[in-house]
């Protein structure tokens, strides 16, 4: 595995690497994620989304006086996925190829949850998507290394599925982190020289 910049910092800073915290908490959904039923896995892999973009907004938001964050609950402006997906990338906590991959598990996430029918990744439209936001997740230099240790995981279809939701949720809840001792907010990047400046505004400060 390609050792980046971002790898060495979070060691030194006892934060994060492939052993750290939050890499353990995500292994361990993901092989949770990979003993489900597709349909679950699309469901709760996407929860785990939608509460990790919940964190990371309500991380530079202002609190509510009233001490609830009325704007995350039911029925509320923020209370969907797609809501979560639009305003972190207008805030600029994501960036337009992360926002692109969110996207693709939504619908997917969409026609599992809503259809009566039995859906299935291998299904040409959710097997497009699937490849679509690995194009993307491909990027990441973590993802050779993550793919090799979740050969295991069948379909092919599932593992790569699961292999995408690892990597946004490490590089979301990496990107969380960054944004509490930087002044000027990282986005969440599948290209990690971009979360790499983070780390020069972070250095000079």
């Amino acid at each position: 595995m390609k050792i980046t910049r971002i790898d060495k910092y979070l060691k030194d800073k006892k934060h994060f690497n492939l052993g750290s915290e939050i890499g353990k908490k995500t292994s361990a959904f993901i092989a949770k994620l990979a003993t489900e039923s597709e349909r679950a896995a699309v469901v709760l892999g996407t929860a785990r989304l939608d509460y990790a973009l919940e964190k990371l907004l309500k991380s530079i938001l202002r609190s509510n006086p009233g001490g609830n964050d009325s704007l995350f609950s039911a029925d509320q402006p923020l209370s969907s996925f797609a809501a979560k997906i639009a305003l972190s990338y207008r805030l600029g906590l994501i960036d337009s190829d992360f926002e692109h991959a969110l996207q693709m598990i939504r619908k997917i996430r969409n026609a599992f949850a809503h259809s009566i029918d039995t859906e299935s990744l291998k299904d040409s439209r959710h097997r497009d998507r699937i490849l679509e936001s690995m194009k993307l997740a491909k990027n990441h230099p973590s993802w050779e290394t993550l793919y090799d240790v979740l050969a295991d995981i069948k379909p092919e279809e599932l593992r790569n599925f699961c292999c995408v939701i690892a990597i946004i949720i490490s590089t979301i809840e990496l990107i969380e982190l960054l944004n509490e001792q930087v002044t000027v907010n990282c986005s969440a990047s599948f290209d990690t020289s971009i979360i790499e400046n983070c780390l020069d505004n972070l250095e000079d400060g």
